[in-house]
């Protein structure tokens, strides 16, 4: 199995779990989102940087500067293998709350790899979504996030891309 079915796995099980807990229980409220807020995230996944295989942690936190608009900063420890590597992801999202319970999002980011012994990676990237209510408190969302590696050179013969589109899943717990 490969590391990215592996996360998707993972990310599809917390997502039914939080399914299952949010039949039939009241909507969470869209004034998670307004302006002044603050969220903290931690995220937790796996994935490979050449051959090694490595668990990542994704602690994040973001501030709504006005209704739906968030400024976010998250974080990327790769544990378990060599070479060690961090990311910090600077961004961007907005998430439209007038809808209901089923809220669109769309967003930004700029991400720089630091990685021990060899040269560092910028990337950019947009997502797009769309978040809704499980429960009182609680918000699962879905959607997909573009990835362009700055740095990379295309080489089709030996199948090196330097765009790629990775599925994305959460749940959040509003308190």
């Amino acid at each position: 199995m490969t590391p990215r079915i592996r996360t998707i796995k993972i990310q599809c099980l917390c997502l039914g779990i939080g399914i299952i807990m949010g039949l039939g229980a009241a909507p969470a409220h869209a004034g998670y989102f307004e302006e002044g807020t603050t969220r903290a995230s931690l995220g937790f996944g796996t994935g490979s940087f050449g051959v090694e295989r490595y668990f990542i942690l994704g602690p994040g936190v973001g501030f709504f500067v006005m209704d739906g608009l968030e400024l976010e900063l998250g974080a990327e420890i790769w544990l378990g293998a060599d070479p060690s590597l961090f990311v910090l992801s600077p961004g961007v999202r907005y998430t439209v709350t007038q809808l209901g319970e089923f809220m669109p999002y769309v967003g930004g980011f700029y991400k720089h790899a630091f990685i021990k012994g060899v040269d560092d990676k910028d990337i950019l990237g947009a997502r797009l979504g769309i978040s809704w209510d499980l429960a009182a408190n609680l918000i699962a969302s879905g959607g997909a996030v573009f990835e362009y590696d700055l740095g990379c050179e295309s080489i089709p013969e030996l199948n090196v891309k330097c765009s790629r589109w990775l599925p994305e899943v959460g749940l959040a717990l509003l308190f």
